[in-house]
C-alpha cells in the first residue's frame, strides 16, 4: 500500500547535516518503496528522501493508528492485548531506580500515548508529578483521566522544566532528532536525566524492520553521538529485550553545568550494520506478508497450527 503524500524529497542527515547518502534498501515492510539510507559521513541509518513536518503530521493523524495498532481509541483491554502492561511495567521498574538515585520528582514523558508508564511508575510507588506530550486527544484525554497526568499536545506548549524526561520508542519516529532532542535538553533542570528507547538497528534481521513510522534507525553508536551532539553526558548505555517490542536500545543521558565530549559515529563504525541490512530479503517477506493476507490461507495456518498443538 503506498501513501502518495509521504514521498517526500531527499534531505540533509539530521545529525551530521551531510548530503551524500548510500542505498542501503529500497522496499520495506509494507511495500511503500521507503528508501533506508546510510549517511556517508557520520553513518547514521535514515529514510531518505522522506516527507516534511506537515505531511508526517497528517500520516500520524490519519493513518498511523490504522497501520499500527488498527484502533481508534484506547482501552484497557487494548493495553492487555498489545502488552503494553508488561511492556511499560518493565520500562518503569528500570526508570524507577533512576528517579530514586536522582531523587526525580518531576517527570515529562514525550509520546505518552495512553499513559500506560504513568500507570505503571503510579504501581511502583512514583509519588512525584507527571507531565505527557501526546497530540492524539483520545489518546491524551485517557492518559489524563487514568492516571492524572497533566497532558499538553505540543512540547512547545511547555516552558517549565523537570528532573527526568522519558523518550521511549519515539526519538526514531522524529523527523528532526537532534532539535528534540535539543528543545527536550532546555526543559531538563542541571543534574536532571533523559531516558531514551529505541529499537536497536544493530539487531535488524528483516524486512519488518524498515517502515514509513521510523525515520532514524539507531545503534548504540550514533545514538550516543545524537545525545552527546546536543550536550547530554552519556551516563549508561546497553542493548536490552523488552516484552512485546523488538530488541532495543536504552540510554541515559544527564545534563551537566559543564560542557561535554561529543562523541563520534561514522561509515566505518556502521559498516557491519549497513551490510546486514543490505542482505535483508525482500521479496520472499513480501510474498509471505500478502499470501498471509488471503482470508482461506490464514484460516487454513490456523486450523494447520491447532492441530499441531493438539
Amino acid at each position: 500500500m503506498k501513501l502518495d503524500y509521504l514521498k517526500g524529497e531527499m534531505q540533509a542527515c539530521p545529525l551530521c547535516g551531510g548530503a551524500e547518502f548510500e542505498l542501503l534498501k529500497a522496499n520495506d515492510r509494507y511495500a511503500m518503496r521507503v528508501k533506508t539510507v546510510g549517511c556517508s559521513n557520520c553513518g547514521l541509518i535514515q529514510s531518505n528522501p522522506r516527507p516534511n513536518e506537515e505531511n508526517i503530521s497528517r500520516f500520524y493523524q490519519l493513518d498511523y493508528r490504522r497501520f499500527y495498532q488498527n484502533i481508534q481509541k484506547p482501552s484497557q483491554s487494548y493495553i492487555g492485548k498489545t502488552g503494553k502492561d508488561l511492556r511499560l511495567a518493565y520500562t518503569a521498574n528500570y526508570l524507577m531506580n533512576e528517579i530514586t538515585k536522582n531523587n526525580s520528582k518531576t517527570l515529562l514523558d514525550v509520546g505518552c500515548s495512553e499513559g500506560a508508564l504513568f500507570k505503571s511508575l503510579l504501581e511502583e510507588g512514583y509519588q512525584g508529578e507527571l507531565f505527557g506530550v501526546e497530540p492524539n486527544t483520545d489518546f491524551a484525554n485517557f492518559a489524563h483521566e487514568t492516571t492524572g497526568a497533566t497532558i499538553v499536545s505540543n512540547l512547545s506548549q511547555i516552558e517549565r522544566t523537570f528532573d527526568a524526561v522519558i523518550l521511549s520508542h519515539v526519538l526514531e519516529h522524529s523527523l528532526d532528532p537532534q532539535m528534540l532532542l535539543s528543545e527536550i535538553f532546555k526543559r531538563l533542570n542541571v543534574g536532571g536525566f533523559l531516558y531514551i528507547d529505541v529499537p536497536d538497528a544493530d539487531q535488524y534481521h528483516g524486512l519488518a524492520d524498515l517502515h514509513v513510522a521510523h525515520v532514524v534507525h539507531f545503534t548504540s553508536r550514533t545514538l550516543q553521538a545524537m545525545a552527546s551532539s546536543v550536550g547530554f553526558s552519556i551516563s549508561h548505555i546497553e542493548s536490552h529485550n523488552p516484552p512485546h517490542h523488538p530488541k532495543s536500545l536504552r540510554l541515559i543521558g544527564i545534563k551537566q553545568r559543564q560542557k561535554q565530549k561529543i562523541a563520534q559515529s561514522s561509515k566505518l563504525t556502521e559498516t557491519d550494520t549497513w551490510a546486514r541490512i543490505r542482505r535483508i530479503r525482500v521479496w520472499r517477506y513480501l510474498a509471505r506478508r500478502r499470501l498471509s493476507q488471503v482470508s482461506v490461507l490464514r484460516m487454513l495456518y490456523r486450523l494447520t497450527k491447532a492441530t499441531r498443538m493438539r
